[in-house]
């Protein structure tokens, strides 16, 4: 845990910093995922599409950390009726379908290609992950008002023991004493 813990209040602030801006990344990511389709869609009609795969092939796919694995692409043809009219075309490199309906919006003034909206559970995992984000920066400027106060007392021995992992007592607070106080201008005028 110690490598974690900032090792004076600019360090503290720097990760509060970061993590405001990870927060703010996640929330970007979302609006632009889920938010920005819904409502570029949301005065579209829903359809059972039916899709066939044909053209199935192995390709390379790339996961997390940037790792290669096989996975299996096709092409598939998508069916659907709407307004007594069936509608069909292809969508290339697509993973397979398992052949059951699945619901799809389409423009009902240019049926067309459908759009299916992204996974809802997702949606509620991004918006989890940047709370957490700002839960992270919360704590960072708490370390750093707490760090600064230290800083300003000149106890920068605290903040090492601290940034160490170790624990404080109170034989480590009143090493020095009470604080002396501090004289202002008014008091060496009378």
């Amino acid at each position: 845990m110690s490598k974690d813990v900032p090792k004076s209040s600019l360090g503290a602030m720097v990760q509060a910093i970061v993590s405001i801006l990870s927060g703010v990344a996640v929330l970007a990511m979302a609006a632009y995922g889920w938010v920005a389709p819904w409502i570029e869609h949301r005065d579209w009609v829903a359809v059972s599409v039916r899709y066939e795969n044909y053209d199935c092939r192995m390709s390379t796919c790339v996961g997390s950390k940037g790792s290669r694995y096989s996975c299996q692409e096709c092409d598939r043809k998508y069916r659907y009726e709407y307004n007594g009219r069936k509608i069909s075309g292809v969508e290339y490199n697509k993973s397979p379908s398992n052949g059951e309906p699945v619901k799809a919006y389409i423009n009902p003034k240019n049926p067309g290609k459908p759009f299916r909206s992204p996974s809802v559970g997702l949606f509620i995992l991004v918006i989890f992950l940047s709370i957490f984000a700002f839960a992270f920066a919360a704590v960072y400027i708490g370390i750093y008002k707490s760090y600064k106060a230290l800083e300003k007392a000149g106890r920068k021995d605290l903040i090492q023991k601290i940034a160490d992992g170790e624990d404080i007592t109170d034989a480590d607070i009143n090493k020095y004493g009470p604080p002396k106080p501090k004289y202002g201008s008014s008091a060496k005028n009378s």
